[in-house]
């Protein structure tokens, strides 16, 4: 992997990931139990789709950030790259559920529900810091009762991420030696975290970063996460040196189904799954590369699928299924992340340039100035 590719399976594998977390929810919303979701059956509890599909994302953005940054001009331009692909359509997405969706679906009357404080300190979620996961008469009666938008809880731990690469670059340790150490502490904290839960202080360090605490029925794994964006971070920091070779990714995949049945499938991913992930972003029997020229809609289908997939409950209910949540809601989700991507994400990422432009000028007439 000596040289990182235009032509890739990215957009395809992040799309993919976005449908399974949309699949997975299925089944969250549709019964008070979770129903029989697949992954879940095959490893005994240990994942679902959605935590795989969460688990992909995650090393695909440190592949991609680590590569965004060394690619920036400055930090700010890093800064403004990473702010326009994630706040301009969350904005709009948190708009639009408060005041189109809220008040079609709340039990209250339209009056009280805009009079109501909820119906505005949900707007607090554009800034990720703080979140607000109910709205008034919202969802009330629902399977997965006054959840709005259980989606938006790892937005904030990607952003995290974010931060830590820019910290990482403008104290000019983006190094895969760095992040290796962060990699394996954060594999350590994780395999603590799962079998040995008396180290006071692992755990402290576990819960410096849960200022976000997930909705109820929504694993947490704040190490897990942190060690899938590093292990994409390290395999882009050592691209001239790990070949993508597809024996190694068969035997990758061989000891992930393995460890699916016998356990230790969340140590195994973070281990192994990084490499699978990269390996198939690149693969040429996987041709997925054409995909990237009808738009980047996984952004769009993560954030507006869990309140249209609600919402459909709801509508459907007490004769919901999954295959009616999945199926019905899908349609109606695609389209959400088709304007999306037409009409907000694609236009503001085309300001970046703008600002890269920008920057270059200042340097030149800095330097015309020295």
């Amino acid at each position: 992997m000596t040289e990182q590719s235009r032509v890739n399976n990215f957009d395809f594998l992040r799309f993919l990931a976005a449908s399974l977390v949309l699949f997975s929810h299925s089944f969250r919303v549709s019964y008070r139990n979770g129903g029989d979701e697949p992954l879940s059956i095959l490893t005994h509890g240990q994942a679902t789709f959605g935590s795989l599909a969460v688990a992909v994302f995650f090393v695909i953005s440190g592949f991609l950030i680590t590569m965004s940054y060394e690619n920036s001009t400055s930090g700010m331009q890093f800064v403004v790259k990473r702010g326009l692909r994630i706040f301009p359509a969350l904005f709009i997405a948190i708009i639009l559920t408060s005041f189109v969706l809220g008040p079609v679906v709340t039990r209250l009357s339209i009056p009280e529900y805009l009079m109501h404080p909820l119906t505005y300190t949900y707007l607090s979620n554009i800034s990720l810091v703080h979140m607000q996961w109910e709205l008034p008469g919202v969802f009330e009666e629902q399977p997965w009762e006054k959840i709005v938008n259980a989606s938006l809880w790892t937005l904030y731990y990607e952003l995290l991420c974010y931060i830590a690469v820019l910290a990482l670059g403008i104290l000019r340790l983006l190094r895969w030696q760095t992040v290796l150490g962060i990699f394996l502490l954060c594999l350590f904290v994780t395999v603590v975290d799962h079998d040995w839960r008396g180290v006071s202080l692992l755990w402290r360090l576990n819960d410096l970063f849960a200022a976000i605490k997930p909705p109820s029925g929504t694993a947490a794994p704040y190490a897990e996460l942190g060690a899938y964006f590093a292990s994409g971070s390290l395999i882009y920091l050592l691209r001239s040196s790990v070949p993508l070779n597809g024996v190694f990714a068969l035997i990758c995949i061989c000891i992930l189904a393995i460890a699916a049945r016998v356990g230790g499938f969340t140590q195994a991913f973070i281990l192994f799954g990084g490499y699978v992930t990269v390996y198939l972003a690149f693969s040429k029997w996987l041709s997925a590369s054409g995909f990237a020229g009808y738009g980047d809609f996984s952004y769009g289908i993560y954030i507006y699928a869990f309140p249209i997939q609600q919402a459909v409950c709801q509508f459907f209910m007490p004769d919901i299924t999954w295959q009616i949540t999945f199926f019905v809601s899908y349609p109606v989700i695609f389209v959400c992340a088709y304007f999306s991507w037409h009409l907000i994400e694609k236009p503001s990422l085309s300001r970046k340039r703008i600002f890269q432009r920008t920057s270059m000028q200042n340097e030149a007439s800095a330097g015309q100035g020295g």
